[in-house]
């Protein structure tokens, strides 16, 4: 099944029979594009899984998520940009990319928010993101994130709620340089 799993996935970019067996209405053009940005929905190490999904997956526009796992540390970020439709979807599209790229530059958590925020106010002036950004170190279990406008998360250890996440811990991003002071980093053990 893997390597069924495996070719199915390395095949999808290369024509549209996969999607027109998956789908089972058409999709709107915001809805496509954010479609186009998510990774593959389900992502399992021998430390983590992480699995993610839109609901409802055909009138999504602002609403997105990335993750990654690099030198032991998972990486997840959600979105959600104000507005639905195509703005909506463009300003997610930039929150996203603007993250990899911080992500793959090495920035830290506090400046990788930061820089999501310079984009988004250098091109969607008028527009924000909320965002939960967070990284797990997988060998200790330490969670670090920042709750840039978005309502928190849940800490979960062992599938049992430990507790919920202060939130927000900063200004959405878009909107993170009206405050001097940066956003707050909430650390759990």
């Amino acid at each position: 099944s893997t390597v069924l799993a495996q070719l199915v996935a390395s095949r999808r970019m290369y024509g549209d029979a996969i999607e027109h067996v998956r789908r089972g209405l058409p999709m709107q053009l915001a809805t496509e594009i954010v479609w186009s940005l998510l990774p593959p929905l389900t992502l399992r190490t021998v430390e983590s899984e992480v699995t993610g999904i839109l609901e409802p997956c055909y009138e999504v526009g602002g609403d997105a998520f990335d993750y990654a796992v690099s030198d032991g540390v998972l990486h997840v970020a959600l979105f959600d940009a104000v507005g639905h439709g195509i703005g909506a979807s463009a300003t997610t599209t930039m929150a996203v990319n603007a993250y990899r790229n911080a992500r793959r530059c090495g920035l830290d958590l506090l400046d990788t928010c930061r820089s999501i925020d310079k984009w988004l106010r250098a091109q969607y002036a008028d527009q924000f993101v909320t965002a939960i950004l967070a990284e797990l170190v997988l060998a200790t279990g330490v969670l670090r994130s920042i709750s840039a406008g978005h309502p928190g998360g849940l800490l979960l250890r062992g599938g049992q709620l430990v507790k919920e996440l202060p939130a927000p811990t900063g200004m959405p991003l878009g909107l993170a340089s009206l405050l001097a002071d940066g956003p707050e980093i909430v650390e759990e053990a």
